[in-house]
C-alpha cells in the first residue's frame, strides 16, 4: 500500500451521519454507535463543533437520545 492515501471522516461527521440515519430509518444501531463512540473517544471529539452541527441539521432531539443510549441497547 505504500504511495496510497486514504480519506478517513472524522468523528463528528461519522456522528451527524449516524444522527440523521437515525432520524430517517429509526435504527437504535446508530445511537448504540455514537454512544460507543463517546464512551471511547469523547476526548478525541470536539464536542463544541458538534453541538453546533447538531442545531444547523436539526438533531437535537436524537443527538440528546444517543446521549443516554444504554451501551448495550
Amino acid at each position: 500500500m505504500s504511495g496510497q492515501s486514504a480519506w478517513l471522516a472524522p468523528p463528528e461527521y461519522v456522528i451527524l451521519r449516524k444522527l440523521q440515519y437515525f432520524r430517517e430509518a429509526g435504527s437504535p444501531k446508530h445511537l448504540r454507535d455514537i454512544a460507543w463512540m463517546l464512551r471511547v473517544s469523547e476526548d478525541l471529539i470536539d464536542l463544541p463543533l458538534l453541538e453546533t452541527k447538531v442545531g444547523e441539521l436539526g438533531v437535537e432531539r436524537e443527538w440528546e437520545r444517543a446521549r443516554v443510549q444504554p451501551l448495550d441497547g
